[in-house]
Order: structure tokens, then C-alpha cells, then sequence
């Protein structure tokens, strides 16, 4: 079958078949701590998702983040968290989504906390281990400064040196 870009066929085949293969490897990624595919999979599979439900869209933004975070790619993985959290909250508060759809929304939305304290948490270990390693021998440059000198054997400031 011809399946041309802007033919409705083809955004169903992607929509039906190419998103859960791209969530698939993502997931495969994942396992293999390969964030950095799992992060391209993901992305590929949100733009192609269109106008899918609320639910997908925050799993895949959320599992997006979480990606994200691994990578310690700081600001991109929070705006992720963001609009999965923004996501699951539209579905909670739409009166026309599924009791199965909220339930999985909240869940998200816990899940979206957790990741948010995780960055929180990995973010603040990366800064302290920046900072160790970036002023870790100042202190031993500095160990001697208060100890007192001698300058009963230094030469007189005033005479002139040795020739």
C-alpha cells in the first residue's frame, strides 16, 4: 500500500503501530540503561502521538523525564515532569475520561513527584560533588597559612640580594 504523508492511512499506521514500537524500545532501553535511546524513542513517539488521550501523554512525557534525569539533562527532564503532571491533571479533572484513565493518571502523578524529588535529590548530589572536586586541594594549599613564620634567618627586606 502507498502510504503518502499527509495520507489519514499512514497517521493511523503510525498512530496504531509505529507509537507502541518506538514505547517498546524505549522500554527495552531502559533495561539496558541506555537513556540516551531511550530519550530519542520516546520523543519520536510524542510527536507522532498527535492528538492522543491525556493518560498517553503524560506516561510517555513522564517516562521522558525520567530518561531525562538519568542523563542529567536537568531543565529538559523538569519540563518534562511538568507537562506530564500538567497532562494527568487535565485527565483527572475531564468528566468525560474513564474511571480506568483517572486511575492511571493519578498514578502518573504520584509517579511525577517521585521523579521531581529524584532530580531534586541527583541534581543537589551533582552540585556537591562539583563543588568537592572543583575545590578539593584549596584547603590543603591553605593548611600552613596560620601557622606562625620564622624570620629570625630571613634576610633584611632592606639589603639587597646576593649578587
Amino acid at each position: 500500500a502507498d502510504l503518502r504523508p499527509g495520507d489519514a492511512r499512514r497517521k493511523k499506521v503510525e498512530r496504531d503501530v509505529v507509537v507502541p514500537l518506538f514505547l517498546g524500545l524505549a522500554a527495552c532501553c531502559r533495561r539496558r540503561r541506555g537513556f540516551a535511546d531511550e530519550e530519542i524513542c520516546l520523543t519520536k513517539a510524542l510527536g507522532l502521538a498527535g492528538q492522543r488521550d491525556g493518560a498517553f501523554l503524560a506516561r510517555a512525557a513522564l517516562r521522558r523525564g525520567a530518561a531525562r534525569v538519568d542523563l542529567e539533562k536537568w531543565p529538559e527532564a523538569k519540563d518534562d515532569l511538568m507537562r506530564a503532571a500538567a497532562e494527568a491533571r487535565k485527565v483527572v479533572a475531564d468528566k468525560k475520561a474513564s474511571k480506568d484513565a483517572k486511575a492511571t493518571c493519578r498514578a502518573i502523578y504520584g509517579h511525577v513527584r517521585s521523579e521531581l524529588d529524584r532530580l531534586q535529590t541527583e541534581r543537589a548530589a551533582q552540585r556537591a560533588r562539583e563543588k568537592t572536586g572543583l575545590f578539593s586541594g584549596v584547603s590543603a594549599a591553605f593548611t600552613d597559612v596560620d601557622a606562625p613564620v620564622d624570620v629570625s634567618d630571613a634576610p633584611d627586606a632592606a639589603a639587597p640580594p646576593p649578587a
